[in-house]
């Protein structure tokens, strides 16, 4: 059975790392995958025996005015496939589909998010709704990364609970503790407190609050932000305006996880996740989590970290002081952060895709 996947930039991100995988545990089951990619970017992420095909060349070229070029591209190289996947949301799934009505194929999308917030920041939010509301509908199986996702494409987009999977993101524990390992010089003064957060700079990370209640932290509390995006220029900004001294950027690194180790806090401040997998990283590093009260981190560990309100700079601050000060319940979080992670392990993943893609080989047909 061959599967084509249709994606719309191959950056070193959370969702991109997961389709990797997918990608790997079918190839090595006997499944034939190929990747379209509908703007090649200068930070890509390579998938090893993975035939990748990319529309356009650059991410400077737009994509509207290149959809008639884009679908002739797309419906050639998937018109010999069984089944084609879309794997982001809106843009990247309104191609696919078109691409699956011109081949009168099947097809099935994985959502990342949950469609209905996010939807609320496009300029023409209704058209989205309508458009993405259609194509989830004809889609043999949606796949969500979380109940809540599951919960708003039933409610809110109308698709059928028999078509909707839930797969959680998995993580590899025993890789992160191995990479964890690697050798590093990270000084850190007597009596320093090191908080991390990881994420692209963007918007939806919500970086701004996370900065608005560092301002009004002491110089020994320091924060250090993993990650590259199109805020940067804004943040270093921030940092400039206010001479704030305790928060360092410290871009994009391949690995993350000697880092990491060296937190005492892990801080995630996003108004809206698919799915945190930097969330899951630091827990499995033993982390004491900071999160923001938004559904996919209360769903993941309930009672087992800290929320506050990601509107909120003050109480984010306050609980940050609070968590400081409180050891026992700083080993309390400890603990518990990385109980919560018994579920979303590689093994159960591997399982709850072929299952996925096992039902459509069969309702095709295909030899096993």
């Amino acid at each position: 059975m061959k599967i084509t996947f249709l994606i719309d930039v191959m950056r070193r991100g959370g969702a991109q790392k997961i389709l990797s995988l997918i990608l790997d545990i079918l190839s090595c089951n006997g499944f034939e995958v190929q990747l379209v990619v509908l703007k090649k970017t200068q930070d890509v992420m390579e998938i090893p025996n993975i035939k990748v095909f990319y529309l356009l060349g650059s991410e400077k070229e737009p994509l509207l005015p290149n959809s008639f070029l884009l679908l002739e591209s797309f419906s050639n190289i998937a018109k010999d496939c069984d089944l084609i996947v879309s794997f982001m949301d809106f843009i990247t799934s309104y191609y696919a589909v078109l691409g699956a009505k011109i081949l009168f194929k099947p097809y099935y999308i994985f959502v990342r998010c949950e469609p209905s917030f996010v939807e609320n920041n496009f300029p023409q939010s209704g058209i989205n709704h309508t458009l993405y509301a259609m194509c989830l509908q004809g889609a043999l199986r949606v796949v969500c990364n979380s109940r809540a996702s599951c919960k708003d494409v039933e409610r809110n987009f109308g698709v059928l609970r028999t078509k909707i999977d839930l797969l959680y993101n998995p993580i590899d524990t025993a890789k992160i503790m191995r990479l964890s390992q690697q050798a590093l010089e990270f000084p850190k003064q007597e009596g320093e407190v090191f908080c991390f957060a990881i994420g692209r700079l963007h918007a939806q990370k919500n970086y701004l609050t996370l900065l608005q209640a560092f301002k009004a932290l002491p110089n020994f509390i320091k924060l250090y932000i993993l990650g590259e995006g199109e805020q940067r220029e804004e943040i270093e900004a921030y940092l400039q305006t206010h001479q704030m001294q305790n928060v360092s950027l410290l871009g994009f690194k391949e690995n993350i996880y000697p880092l990491l180790k060296k937190a005492d806090i892990f801080i995630h401040t996003s108004y809206y996740e698919g799915f945190p997998n930097a969330v899951l990283e630091a827990a499995s590093l033993g982390l004491p989590l900071l999160l923001s009260n938004i559904p996919t981190h209360k769903e993941i560990f309930e009672d087992k970290a800290l929320f506050f309100d990601p509107y909120n700079a003050e109480e984010l601050c306050e609980n940050l002081k609070g968590l400081i000060k409180n050891t026992a319940l700083l080993a309390k979080l400890k603990k518990q952060s990385f109980e919560a992670l018994k579920q979303y392990s590689m093994e159960s993943f591997s399982k709850e895709v072929l299952r996925i893609f096992q039902e459509v080989k069969i309702a095709l047909g295909k030899p096993s």
